[in-house]
Parts: C-alpha cells; sequence; structure tokens
C-alpha cells in the first residue's frame, strides 16, 4: 500500500510539473519528487532486484544475435562486394601499366620513326598523343583503386571491431548470469536462515547488486560506442582522386619513370619541360 502511495504521489507531481509554469510550485514539486526517488530505492526489495537484472540479460540473449546478423550483412553486402571491386580492378590496372610500360618504351626507341603496336601503325606525333592520353588514364586508374584500398581496409576494420566487441558481450552476459545466480542463492540462504528464527538481524549485501549494475551501465556504453560507429561508418566516403593535366607533348621517358621508380616520377612529372 505505501509503495502504491508513493507511486501515485510521483505520477501526480509530475503531471504537475508539466502543466504548472509557476516557478514555486515547480520548485516544491522537484524537492518532493527527489524525495520519492530517494524512498523507492530504500523499499526496493533485492528480490525484485535480481528479477529486473534478468529481465536484462534475456535482453542481451536477444540483442546478440541481432548484433551478429549487422555483421553478417555488413560482411556479405559491403566487405565482400568490394573487395571484389578491388581485386578486379588492381587486376586492370596491372594490365594497363604493362601495355603502357610497351607504349612507352617504343616511343622512346622510334621518336622519328613510324612504328607498329598491336597491330596498328603509329607516326610518332599520333604516338605522342596516345601516350599522353594512356599515362592520364593510368595514374587516374591508380588513383581509383588507391582509394577503393582504403575504403576496404576501412570497413575491414570497422567489421573487427563489432565483432570484438560482439565477443565481450556476449561473454560478459555469460559472467553476469553466472554472478546472478550466486546472489540468488546467497540471497536464499539468508532468507531460509531468517525463516528458522535465528533471531540475526541479516541485512542482505547490496555490493553484488551494485556491481552488476555498474557492469549493466557499462555494457550499455558499449552498445552505444557501436551505433556511434555505424554512424561513422556510413560518412565515411573515399578522397577525390589525383588530378592530372596532360601537356601537348609527353616525354616517354617520364612515364617509364613512373612505373619503373614512382618516387623519381613525381619529381620528373612536376619538373619536366615538353617543349624541350
Amino acid at each position: 500500500m505505501k509503495k502504491f502511495l508513493v507511486i501515485s504521489a510521483i505520477l501526480l507531481v509530475v503531471g504537475t510539473l508539466v502543466v504548472t509554469k509557476n516557478p514555486t510550485i515547480r520548485s516544491y514539486c522537484g524537492a518532493f519528487l527527489s524525495m520519492c526517488k530517494k524512498e523507492m530505492k530504500t523499499n526496493i526489495s533485492p528480490e525484485f532486484e535480481i528479477e529486473r537484472l534478468k529481465q536484462e540479460i534475456a535482453y542481451l540473449d536477444k540483442e546478440v544475435p541481432n548484433l551478429v546478423n549487422d555483421l553478417a550483412v555488413m560482411d556479405q553486402t559491403q566487405i565482400q562486394p568490394l573487395r571484389t571491386k578491388v581485386e578486379k580492378n588492381q587486376q586492370n590496372l596491372k594490365a594497363h601499366e604493362q601495355k603502357l610500360l610497351e607504349f612507352a618504351k617504343l616511343v622512346k626507341n622510334n621518336s622519328s620513326a613510324d612504328f607498329v603496336f598491336a597491330k596498328e601503325t603509329f607516326t610518332p606525333s599520333r604516338a605522342n598523343d596516345k601516350l599522353n592520353q594512356d599515362f592520364t588514364v593510368y595514374q587516374s586508374m591508380k588513383g581509383m583503386v588507391q582509394n577503393q584500398e582504403k575504403l576496404l581496409a576501412a570497413k575491414q576494420q570497422q567489421y573487427k571491431i563489432k565483432l570484438d566487441q560482439v565477443k565481450t558481450i556476449n561473454q560478459t552476459k555469460q559472467e553476469f548470469e553466472l554472478k546472478l545466480a550466486q546472489l540468488e542463492t546467497d540471497l536464499a540462504l539468508l532468507r531460509a536462515n531468517d525463516a528458522k528464527g535465528s533471531g540475526a538481524d541479516a541485512k542482505f549485501d547490496n555490493g553484488r547488486i551494485t556491481m552488476i549494475q555498474e557492469g549493466l551501465k557499462n555494457l550499455s556504453q558499449q552498445v552505444k560506442i557501436m551505433q556511434k560507429a555505424e554512424e561513422i561508418r556510413g560518412e565515411i566516403s573515399p578522397p577525390a582522386g589525383p588530378q592530372t593535366t596532360a601537356t601537348p607533348k609527353l616525354d616517354p621517358q617520364v612515364v617509364l619513370d613512373a612505373i619503373q621508380n614512382p618516387v623519381k616520377d613525381q619529381n620528373s612529372v612536376q619538373n619536366s619541360n615538353p617543349n624541350e
């Protein structure tokens, strides 16, 4: 009956706080609500708290399979398709690189004469135009592949973090179940001793309840972190690929250096003078 009155009083106070605009009334209601909260915490029995924690643990039993399913969806709809795309583009880049390297050598060795490449005859002027175009395409493809590789690595890292968190949650749930079972046993023994009329003024130690409550609070924070990681994943976008400007004439040696010596290629592309 006392608990019913306390709950009714709290509902009345909350309703008053919602509708009233008088600061004095709101102050009194707020103070009364604070006192009622303390009264309820003092009168909550250990048995009631154990049942509440059982429900929280049961919720984890339902939540873990959902998290596992989310990981499976992430792997099959995001990571695997992206990995397939990256591997295919890597192969295309390698094939284009080999053809470009072969063509650049022919341009270098036939700077003043026509030559045949892939069953097609090229004059020096036409060969230089093709070399410019193919090298621009190569640099664009290379930048795209690098960006896709970074995105794939980021998604794989997110997957690993989430998987570790799910493992931790599942392990923590099992620890909760063991602690709660021991706690329930201890309480049953205390109640049995009281029933025997031992005369001892036995009081239940709420230390373990407090410990489990703190654990559930930390677990809730972990779930929020996972949700935030999901939001961050949606905000991830690959950086723009490198921009290149085709020159009227490109020295074949620059292309050779770009493929065979990437460090030297960066300097040569910036410093080369196509009119020399």
